[in-house]
């Protein structure tokens, strides 16, 4: 037990520890998010004092949602929040009433279309209207299936796509028939950078998704999107809950249920707010990694939620679109597809 909690352990009576031991953490150790003090506490001291104040949502997502907002992201909590259709008059995101507007047309729908266009647009000066819905129906052209060999051979188009840009046949300004590349991430965005250069990083909580195919309704605990593009799958267990469950459970059925979210996928976290877990689409779960250090010089520290770190450590936006562009590789030695992404030493070097 940190030296912390255990000096408080025994100075405070059993019903003032849930509301003040969190504090005290936070105080002493220098935390200043409330949410992760909290976290702390009720890794070690137990789940006895779980309650309603300190559910999966409070400790967990909310605590996810926190780290990706410091690091620039767009945060929305979706689940009954959202707005579906095509209404020009809204603005996408965060509606004066509370509501959220991604731009779905439906439940059924991965794709954020409206950011994809922006980008596009951003990214591609003198792209056509007729341009932009060519590109967006590639990312739409798939085959419906849930079969895992499936998803992983579909990811590995997509990614192409996300990586090289968007094959279009188009016509030239003389009439010719011509193959236009249109680039949909800018994987060269500064920290500094103006805005027809910026990516737009939004992560949704609790988003319901209905499977094409049939299956129960899904809902994804954190889904992070860049330009509209879904590439980072989050599943998030209590504090109580071993990390290999969020595997097994969720993530499984998900694949399951709603495959054409990871047909875009680059990357799976699996939390329980202390534990982490990071891999790819297809892999076993003994393949799934710790992300331990920020930078090369870090030490490993054992009593940082490893949620925390790896959600700074890989979210940040340049080291995010690194590791999309440079650290993930498709393997086919063996006869079965794989896919691979750059663990935490093999990236810092």
């Amino acid at each position: 037990m940190p030296e912390i909690a255990s000096k408080f352990l025994f100075t405070s009576s059993r019903c003032e520890l849930p509301y003040q031991l969190p504090l005290l953490i936070s105080l002493r150790s220098g935390i200043k998010s409330q949410s992760i003090a909290e976290t702390i506490f009720l890794t070690f001291y137990g789940r006895n004092f779980m309650n309603a104040d300190y559910s999966e949502d409070k400790l967990v997502q909310e605590n996810a949602a926190e780290i990706l907002e410091s690091l620039g992201w767009e945060s929305f909590y979706a689940f009954d929040n959202e707005i579906f259709g095509e209404d020009e008059n809204l603005s996408l995101g965060l509606q004066p009433d509370g509501k959220v507007f991604l731009g779905r047309s439906s439940k059924k729908q991965i794709l954020l279309v409206p950011y994809l266009k922006k980008a596009l647009e951003r990214f591609n000066p003198g792209i056509t209207v007729d341009e932009i819905k060519k590109a967006v129906d590639v990312l739409l052209d798939y085959s419906l299936n849930n079969d895992l060999a499936m998803i992983v051979q579909q990811n590995k188009a997509f990614y192409t796509f996300i990586k090289d840009g968007i094959p279009v046949d188009t016509t030239d300004e003389n009439g010719n028939n011509v193959r236009r590349t249109f680039k949909i991430i800018n994987f060269n965005e500064k920290a500094e950078a103006p805005a027809e250069e910026r990516n737009e990083f939004v992560a949704v909580r609790e988003l319901w998704m209905e499977s094409p195919i049939g299956k129960p309704l899904m809902r994804a605990d954190v889904i992070g999107f860049v330009n509209g593009i879904p590439l980072l799958f989050t599943e998030l267990k209590r504090l109580d809950v071993d990390v290999r469950n969020a595997y097994l459970d969720n993530y499984k059925r998900s694949l399951e249920c709603v495959p054409h979210l990871f047909y875009y996928n680059a990357m799976v976290i699996l939390s329980n707010g202390m534990d982490a877990k990071i891999g790819t689409v297809g892999s076993k779960y003994k393949f799934f990694s710790e992300w331990s250090r920020k930078t090369e010089d870090d030490e490993v520290d054992d009593d940082e939620p490893k949620m925390h770190i790896m959600l700074e450590a890989v979210c940040c936006k340049q080291t995010f679109l690194d590791l999309v562009e440079n650290f993930i590789i498709f393997d086919n030695s063996s006869g079965k597809l794989a896919k691979i992404l750059a663990r935490n030493h093999q990236y810092l070097g």
